[in-house]
């Protein structure tokens, strides 16, 4: 019942933001890289897998020299704003969540097609929408 230190974040990391969902919690990094931990069981982890981890575990490639500026987790759904204005968002997409034209769940970071042509300046992820 007192503040705890996560484990680490990665060898000189820190965090610059946080969002926390239902079960899981990420984290972007110093370098715009995200972090998740918690439960994963529809991917909401984005670390190309679904198995839960209680420790900080980084989410796969953003793409090709792409970084984080901000972040959203919400139910079993997490959605990271680029620096290019671009949405990738992984986890539960049963009403299409996440964006890219599927009900596909997505354990990796996957483009939503939602803005293309447009750039987001922030992002929110509620239970079934984004």
């Amino acid at each position: 019942n007192t503040p705890t230190p996560t484990s680490s974040l990665g060898e000189g990391r820190t965090a610059v933001a946080i969002s926390a969902g239902n079960w899981h919690t990420c984290a972007i990094l110093d370098d715009g890289s995200v972090s998740c931990w918690g439960d994963n069981s529809n991917g909401q982890l984005g670390d190309g897998t679904f198995i839960h981890s209680n420790t900080p575990t980084l989410a796969s490639s953003l793409g090709g020299g792409r970084t984080a500026v901000a972040i959203s987790a919400g139910y079993y759904r997490t959605c990271a704003l680029l620096d290019n204005g671009q949405i990738k968002c992984w986890g539960y997409n049963g009403y299409g969540g996440l964006g890219d034209g599927t009900t596909t769940n997505r354990n990796i970071p996957t483009l939503s097609t939602g803005n293309i042509g447009y750039s987001a300046v922030s992002i929110s992820v509620g239970s079934y929408h984004t």
